[in-house]
């Protein structure tokens, strides 16, 4: 479902209709208007986490215009920053992908799964990233775990 709101899959029924301030958004161009983070996201794993922290941000505008040593600072990860990404935990790759969306300015967040990987600081990291950054935003998160979505408002139950 995440991955059909997010164009990157096509819907085999219905369509969706993309809307941001009353103005209707083409589905090519949602792209810059949301953020995206799930477990099976590729990381370019050939990159150090200062690098790939500001490739993302080359393409997307950071929140709050958070610079990348101040993303990596939020991230409690200095000590890994010139560290290639391929060589991280998978709890690790995890606050990164977490980190590329949230800290993104996109009006949309979708989350799959957020909490896979992590341990309890990274539980409670990503509680207080959306806690700090959710302002003005839509957030779905697509979880069983209700740590992962007990701060939205609304809830819609699949079966």
């Amino acid at each position: 479902l995440l991955r059909i709101i997010a164009s990157m899959q096509s819907a085999t029924k219905g369509t969706i209709t993309y809307t941001h301030q009353q103005e209707q958004i083409e589905p090519n161009a949602i792209y810059s208007m949301l953020s995206y983070a799930a477990v099976g996201m590729q990381l370019i794993e050939e990159f150090t986490l200062s690098e790939l922290l500001t490739f993302h941000f080359s393409f997307k505008k950071s929140i709050n215009q958070l610079r990348v040593e101040e993303i990596i600072s939020i991230l409690d990860m200095k000590n890994v920053q010139s560290k290639l990404v391929g060589d991280f935990s998978s709890g690790m790759k995890q606050r990164v992908k977490l980190a590329q969306a949230i800290f993104t300015d996109a009006p949309l967040l979708l989350l799959d799964e957020p909490c896979s990987n992590l341990d309890k600081h990274g539980i409670a990291q990503y509680q207080e990233w959306i806690a700090t950054y959710q302002n003005n935003r839509t957030i779905i998160v697509a979880s069983n775990d209700v740590n992962e979505y007990s701060f939205c408002k609304q809830q819609i139950v699949l079966a």
